[in-house]
C-alpha cells in the first residue's frame, strides 16, 4: 500500500477516535497532518507527522517496509476525554516518552507502525 493510502487509512481511523465529540460542521475533525507553525486546532485533537520508512532485511534484500507515524495527542483536561489509550492501542503503536504539559495542554506522543 502506498503512502499516501496509509495516510488517508490512519486519518479515517484517527476520526473515529474524535466523533465523540466532534460537530458535522467541524472541517478538520479534530484530526490535524502536518499542521504548520502557529495554526490554531481546536482542542482534543490528535496531530500526526510524515511517516519515515523503517526496512527490515532478510539474505541482504530489503524484506518489507513499515512507515514510522509520530503521533500526537493534546487535550486541556485529560480527565474529561482521553484519546491517548484508543491511540495506545492501535497495533505496533507505543508511547514515546513520558506525558507533558506545555501551556495548559497535555501532549502524549506516539510511535506508530503502519
Amino acid at each position: 500500500m502506498e503512502k499516501s493510502q496509509k495516510r488517508l487509512e490512519l486519518q479515517t481511523i484517527f476520526e473515529g477516535f474524535t466523533n465523540k465529540f466532534t460537530k458535522k460542521s467541524d472541517k478538520t475533525k479534530h484530526v490535524y497532518y502536518n499542521p504548520p507553525p502557529g495554526f490554531q486546532m481546536e482542542l482534543p485533537c490528535i496531530v500526526y507527522e510524515d511517516a519515515r520508512p523503517t526496512n527490515y532485511h532478510a539474505d541482504n534484500v530489503r524484506y518489507f517496509t513499515f512507515l514510522r507515524w509520530k503521533v500526537t495527542t493534546m487535550t486541556r483536561d485529560p480527565e474529561a476525554l482521553d484519546l491517548a489509550p484508543q491511540v495506545a492501542d492501535l497495533p505496533h503503536c507505543s508511547l514515546n516518552g513520558a506525558p507533558f504539559r506545555s501551556e495548559g495542554v497535555v501532549h502524549h506522543v506516539f510511535e506508530l507502525y503502519w
